[in-house]
């Protein structure tokens, strides 16, 4: 996105809990595939990645949003949008690379979770993708208070003399 003349923002809902139960790792993909789909095919513009959150006793559900002002589809498009291996527009995105497999697995990953996905997209002016995937509360505690608490419980070691691998995604 660094090398494209693109808006990003971000907007986080204030009622969104602290501490979720849920699959972190899989949630966290289904934001990066479609916010990875919004780059490629949004050359200028703006995305918009909002979170909003609705909480009812114990759960949570989330709506993740990515907007775009990218490309937009057409509703032939937007019909196999969700098949495996599916392009469109082949000659006028030969410099996008993919398989074609990104939106089915992150359709795939979202119903797993037992929730929803919803596209709307007009040809030339950009695609919003919806995405709501129900949570449960494990904290509702104010997110800066939660942040506070745990950099006071990180605690330093010491190395010296030893050989040390850091992995880091």
């Amino acid at each position: 996105i660094g090398s494209k003349p693109i808006d990003f923002k971000i907007l986080i809902d204030e009622n969104l809990p602290a501490v979720l139960y849920g699959d972190q790792m899989r949630v966290k993909q289904v934001m990066i595939n479609l916010l990875t789909n919004a780059v490629k095919y949004t050359n200028e513009g703006r995305i918009i990645f909002q979170i909003r959150a609705t909480n009812d006793k114990d759960i949570c559900t989330l709506e993740i949003q990515v907007q775009d002002t990218g490309m937009g589809m057409t509703e032939e498009a937007l019909e196999q949008l969700f098949v495996r291996f599916q392009r469109f527009d082949e000659q006028k995105n030969s410099k996008v690379e993919g398989t074609g497999l990104g939106m089915a697995i992150t359709k795939g990953l979202v119903e797993l979770m037992n929730g929803d996905i919803k596209v709307k997209s007009k040809y030339g002016e950009g695609s919003t993708f919806t995405v709501t995937i129900d949570q449960k509360i494990v904290l509702k505690k104010e997110r800066e208070e939660v942040i506070e608490e745990t950099t006071e419980e990180v605690k330093t070691f010491n190395a010296s003399g030893q050989k040390v691998l850091v992995v880091d995604d």
